[in-house]
């Protein structure tokens, strides 16, 4: 009986390519209708070099489907990524926000005030340019003590008194009595945090309504 070589789509949009054996054209054309499929192409085979390629184009189908089955994969695998990043960026910000904090609390617990003095200004060269460091100088119990403070503003400069907050039992550990030097670092990194969660929350959102059916 004559082999036909056809290649045809199915009803769910995949490429066929193969053969069929059938008394005539008709009878071959009518036999893969009631396989539900939409011949595009359909000739008699003559010899095993049609069957070949024919198992040739099969493969290269299978191989296109394979590849877009893993690149579909992979595209729906990186959204998922983006709010785990977030959320346990945020998470691990806010951790360190309440790790700094507390420290303060801890240096500032039982604290007393005294009067420290700028003595030195530091320049420290960056990538974002150059920065002003103050070296602060303070008294308790009779003994000296200096440390590095944060960046100053500009009206600060050496010979400026300002308040210090020391502990009696860790008298080396002064810091300046101000909202930026006690709380502005777990501020920042606590407000990273926070930011971090609602981007995590805006993506989880966005990508549940592209999954929702239409």
């Amino acid at each position: 009986m004559p082999m036909f070589r056809y290649e045809a789509m199915s009803p769910s949009g995949d490429e066929e390519a193969d053969f069929v054996e059938a008394t005539d054209r008709q009878s071959a054309l009518q036999s893969l209708k009631e396989r539900k499929l939409f011949v595009t192409t359909l000739v008699e085979s003559f010899n095993d070099s049609a069957q070949t390629d024919a198992t040739a184009a099969n493969l290269h189908c299978s191989e296109k489907t394979a590849t877009m089955v893993i690149q579909n994969s992979t595209a729906r695998q990186i959204p998922k990524l983006v709010p785990a990043f977030f959320g346990i960026g945020g998470v691990v910000c806010i951790v360190a926000a309440g790790l700094l904090a507390s420290l303060t609390m801890n240096r500032i617990s039982g604290a007393v005030n005294v009067e420290g003095t700028i003595v030195e200004i530091i320049r420290e060269s960056s990538t974002d340019g150059e920065t002003l460091v103050p070296l602060i100088e303070y008294h308790i119990t009779g003994q000296a003590f200096r440390f590095r403070g944060n960046v100053i503003s500009p009206p600060l400069s050496v010979g400026s008194r300002l308040s210090i907050l020391v502990r009696p039992d860790r008298a080396g550990e002064g810091i300046v009595d101000t909202f930026e030097e006690k709380w502005l670092p777990s501020l920042i990194v606590g407000t990273v945090g926070i930011a971090f969660l609602l981007v995590t929350k805006l993506v989880s959102r966005s990508h549940k309504r592209r999954s929702r059916p239409s």
